[in-house]
């Protein structure tokens, strides 16, 4: 086997780029050490200087997807720092940026019950009481009518991830650039949720 020359911590990302993409096709079941030091042309021993074992890898995968999620969504606070509404609708285009543009992450952080259970393992920062604190930042400034936040966040956060769904297996249509698109959608979701 051709083994390639990795610097030792740029190996430890590698696994964790490689094993996103592999654990995302194959599932947390069917994932294995191996596979990724294969798909790296490495030697098998090579994860065991890095994770104790794939449940250690799982785990390193998840944290950087979710640390990776929170981002794409604080940039929407700090784009718009005094602008609740602004960031809320930005947060929903972020959203599905962050799944379309990540479509093997966002495949592991949402859609297996496996990864799911790991997440609760690791430190990161809370997504969704992001969307809670803008949502009420909202609701005080009266920008916003609702009688109850997290309802509400369960909605607007359901309508985003549905689309992102829609999005990442190519299931809608659209011409030009996603960014106009997904513009587009999140502008339609805020005038039927404000109405």
């Amino acid at each position: 086997m051709n083994k390639e020359k990795y610097h030792h911590k740029d190996l430890k990302k590698q696994f964790i780029k490689e094993g996103s993409i592999l654990l995302a096709k194959v599932g947390y079941k069917d994932f294995s050490l191996r596979q990724v030091a294969k798909t790296l042309k490495v030697s098998h021993a090579a994860p065991y200087r890095h994770f104790k074992n794939k449940e250690e890898l799982v785990i390193a995968i998840v944290e950087k997807g979710l640390d990776k999620f929170y981002d794409y969504l604080y940039s929407s606070v700090q784009k718009f720092p005094d602008g609740p509404l602004n960031q809320l609708r930005e947060m929903g285009k972020q959203y599905i940026l962050f799944s379309v543009r990540n479509a093997d992450l966002a495949k592991i952080i949402f859609f297996n019950k496996e990864n799911k259970d790991l997440a609760k393992k690791v430190r990161s920062k809370n997504s969704y009481q992001l969307l809670l604190d803008v949502i009420n930042d909202c609701k005080n400034k009266k920008l916003i009518k609702v009688s109850n936040t997290e309802l509400a966040s369960i909605l607007i956060w359901g309508e985003v991830h549905g689309l992102s769904c829609l999005l990442m297996e190519d299931n809608v249509p659209f011409e030009g650039k996603l960014e106009d698109f997904v513009e587009l959608l999140v502008n339609e979701i805020f005038e039927l949720l404000l109405k």
